[in-house]
């Protein structure tokens, strides 16, 4: 089962080579990046020492800047704000979406899951929770209500998909629970649990988008 952390901006998937990018003034930094010159694909560099290759131009601005680093699809449709990445390997991308919701995304447009939450019956319906097992943990579901943290569920297989974002809503319980495993099967997640939740709310869900995913400044 996966662990669900709530979560916002670079941080959302805990790995230290995520680059993050800030959207306010008051912490702005500067960003470099090699821009393709036949078609502008934007990559962002994880130090400014770095080359680019032959056909791209080296380029810096602020994030303080007006324009925005954007994720677009293959059709040039704008998935949301990206506010950061892995850039090693398969770019993963964080976006702030539409709907003010922070998701990843691959480059072939899949948006990914981070986890299932937790159900009171066997059929994994109705309203969902998240376990608070430490005091620690409550305080930081607490301070993710309202923000654009999110819980997205889907198969292995990439079916349908659904979201869920972080309340206010605390109650004690003494039961099992009941979580989606990759399958979509619901299974019981471990034994009887003794402590506080967090009820969960339902959002609509991101959808796909067209490969490829790519950056660009709008």
């Amino acid at each position: 089962m996966s662990r669900i952390v709530p979560i916002a901006a670079a941080t959302v998937l805990g790995a230290s080579s995520i680059i993050g990018i800030s959207a306010s003034a008051a912490d702005a930094a500067t960003i470099t990046a090699c821009v393709k010159k036949s078609n502008g694909d934007i990559r962002i560099l994880k130090s400014a020492k770095k080359k680019c290759k032959k056909g791209w131009k080296k380029t810096h601005w602020s994030t303080a800047a007006p324009k925005k680093l954007m994720v677009v699809d293959g059709n040039g449709t704008v998935v949301g704000t990206m506010v950061g990445l892995i850039p090693d390997g398969v770019t993963i991308f964080s976006v702030l979406a539409k709907d003010g919701g922070i998701y990843i995304y691959l480059p072939n447009g899949r948006v990914l899951r981070n986890g299932s939450p937790n159900f009171q019956n066997n059929t994994c319906t109705g309203t969902a929770y998240i376990k608070a097992s430490s005091p620690t943990f409550l305080g930081l579901i607490m301070d993710s209500a309202g923000g654009p943290s999110r819980i997205l569920w889907r198969t292995d297989s990439f079916g349908s998909s659904q979201a869920w974002a972080f309340t206010r809503t605390q109650s004690n319980v003494n039961m099992q629970f009941y979580q989606r495993n990759g399958t979509g099967a619901c299974v019981a997640d471990g034994g009887v649990y003794n402590g506080a939740v967090v009820a969960l709310q339902a959002v609509t869900a991101p959808k796909d988008y067209k490969a490829p995913l790519k950056l660009a400044l709008k």
